[in-house]
Order: structure tokens, then C-alpha cells, then sequence
């Protein structure tokens, strides 16, 4: 972690931070047979979304792999998929492939629209500035569209602190940008590269797909049970998921290390002389003030609690041990609570 992003670190965990997600796929869906068309495709349940709601959901293949972690967020009929831009022409691929037979128009949006978001203990009172006084009551996992800024505003995210996205036209990126940072000056916003992102969501141990899924990693070895509905009678990649469900060979665990050095590349796990995972991802967590890792390890050794042997970039290994997520309560849950 460089000096950067140390400060982006400091200004994401204690202020509010801003950052530039425009390059994220954006994919509008309309017709009257939008909804039973994706509840055939992701593993939440479309049913039970309401108007105004944005869910975390999974598109599967038949196989059980994955398509893409997708936000998707229900207007009526109408349906906005956000996802991260290396899955954009896949994951269109597949929505237009699945759509005969239904009354659906798929939109591709991305280079249309953009998205700034905020992150931060201060996000919030940084969106009542923006959006007025009525964004205090837009839940987590809700969205609307705001008068005040003329733009959709979303309470979704992965860091454990507060987030609001503002998605708009394109064309007024660098305008919406200086509004955010002129009414943000009260509250030092700063505006940081989207790499620190990957820090604050493995501290929370959220899932990203990029980094932290191989091909052929399933949804259960990764971790991600609370993104299916395993009462849904079909959806695409159900049978797979259901049948690996009791015969699951891997997880994904999240470990801190007994110091700072840092893990090797795909380092690999020991319990003694037995290789038993490797690490997938892993950052310094300036939080804990030690190496954090995301790793893939035997599901007869993968609890919370068990210590292994980790590889380090030195050549030597130190000892890591496992732990539940999140590794540490946010300062937006801490005085959220009191």
C-alpha cells in the first residue's frame, strides 16, 4: 500500500471519500416480461423484490459457475444491472442469448450513463447536503430518483460504511464531480482511484469477482450461500448448486497473519507438511496494522480458528490465522449504534 492510499485509506474510514465507478457496465432491461425472464436467471428471487429495491444477486451458468455478481435494482417492469466493466460484454452476451421467447429489451448504458459514489462515517451527512434532508430515510439496499441532484441515488455497497452512488448522464460527469466536491469541502471528501475499494471490501470480506474468483470457482466455495434463494424451484445453475451444496471441496476463509510480511504470490497454506489452500488475495490492513489475505482451502480445514503456515514473499513462511468477517466493526456501525 503506497502513501496514497494510506490517505484514501484514513479519509474512506474516518471522513468520506469520493470515488469514480463510470467505467462500471450498466445495463438497462425493459419489457413486460422482465421479471420472469431474470427470475430464471439470477438466484435471488424477483418476486419478492419491491419497487425501489436493489438486491446482490448471482447470474449462474447451467454448470454452477459464475456469470457475474450483479447489483439489480426494480422499477416496476423495468430493471438497471450494475456490474464491474470486465464483465460487461460477457454477461450481455448472456442476457441476449437467454431472451428468446421473451418480451425484454436489453440496453447497454454503460457508456451513457456514470456513477460517482461516496464512502465514508461522513457519507451520509455529505448526501443530506447534496440530496436534501429526505435521503436519510432511503434504506440500505434502496434507491430513488432525486430532484435535488437530478439523478438516481443508491444506498448499496461492500465497504461496511455508508455509500450512496449517483448515477446520471455522462455528460455532466465533471459538473456533478465539482458539486460533490464543493459541498464536500466541509467534510474534506477527496477523490481516490478505485484500487482502494479492493482494501476496505476484503476487510469486510466482500467478494471481488475479478480478483478474488478463478474460473471455475463455484458460488459456494466462494463464499457467497447469502446471495442464493435455495427455496427457488429453478434458476439457472440451481441443480449444480444444489448438488454441491453437501459435497462442497473448497472455501474461501479470511486470515490475518501473525505480522506484516506480506504473503508470496498465490502463496501457498500448510498445516505442517500439508499443503492444504492458497492464498487469492491479500492487502495490508492499516486498521489491524497486519497482512489480511482471502484464501482457497480444503473444506475439511477451513474454519474459523485454525492457524496455518503461510508462504511469504521472503521465502520463509509466519503463521496466519482464520477469522469470521468483518474482521473489525466500522465507525459508521460503532456510532450508528450508540
Amino acid at each position: 500500500m503506497d502513501r496514497e492510499q494510506f490517505e484514501g485509506y484514513a479519509v474512506a474510514r474516518n471522513g468520506v471519500a469520493l470515488f469514480d465507478l463510470s467505467s462500471g457496465t450498466k445495463l438497462a432491461l425493459n419489457g413486460s416480461d422482465c421479471s420472469k425472464y431474470l427470475d430464471g436467471l439470477v438466484s435471488f428471487s424477483i418476486e419478492s423484490m419491491r419497487n425501489g429495491q436493489a438486491t446482490n444477486t448471482l447470474v449462474l451458468r447451467d454448470d454452477g459457475t459464475l456469470v457475474a455478481i450483479v447489483w439489480l435494482l426494480k422499477d416496476d417492469e423495468s430493471f438497471l444491472i450494475l456490474t464491474d466493466p470486465e464483465k460487461r460484454d460477457h454477461l450481455l452476451s448472456w442476457l441476449v442469448d437467454h431472451r428468446t421467447g421473451f418480451d425484454v429489451d436489453i440496453q447497454d448504458k454503460t457508456d451513457l450513463l456514470a456513477c460517482l459514489s461516496i464512502v465514508g462515517p461522513k457519507a451520509q451527512e455529505l448526501a443530506r447536503s447534496l440530496a436534501g434532508d429526505d435521503i436519510i430515510g432511503l434504506p440500505y439496499l434502496g434507491f430513488e430518483q432525486n430532484n435535488d441532484m437530478d439523478c438516481l441515488v443508491c444506498r448499496v455497497g461492500y465497504t461496511g460504511e455508508y455509500e450512496y452512488r449517483f448515477i446520471f448522464s455522462k455528460d455532466r460527469l465533471d459538473a456533478m464531480r465539482e458539486t460533490i466536491m464543493k459541498k464536500g469541502s466541509d467534510h474534506a471528501v477527496a477523490e481516490y482511484g478505485t484500487s482502494l475499494m479492493d482494501v476496505l471490501m476484503l476487510e469486510m470480506k466482500s467478494i471481488n469477482q475479478i480478483r478474488d474468483i478463478a474460473d471455475g470457482v463455484t458460488p459456494l466455495q466462494a463464499g457467497l450461500h447469502w446471495a442464493i434463494d435455495f427455496r427457488k424451484d429453478s434458476f439457472s445453475g440451481r441443480e449444480a448448486v444444489i448438488n454441491e451444496k453437501s459435497a462442497l471441496e473448497r472455501k474461501l476463509l479470511l486470515l490475518v497473519l501473525s505480522n506484516g510480511a506480506p504473503p508470496a504470490v498465490e502463496a501457498g497454506l500448510f498445516i505442517g507438511d500439508e499443503k492444504v489452500g492458497h492464498v487469492v488475495n491479500h492487502h495490508f490492513s492499516p486498521t489491524l496494522a497486519k497482512s489480511i489475505a482471502l484464501a482457497s482451502i480444503r473444506e475439511s480445514v477451513a474454519w474459523v480458528g485454525v492457524e496455518f503456515d503461510v508462504e511469504t514473499e521472503g521465502g520463509g513462511r509466519t503463521r496466519a490465522k482464520a477469522y469470521s468477517s468483518p474482521l473489525f466493526l466500522t465507525k459508521t456501525v460503532t456510532e450508528a449504534v450508540l
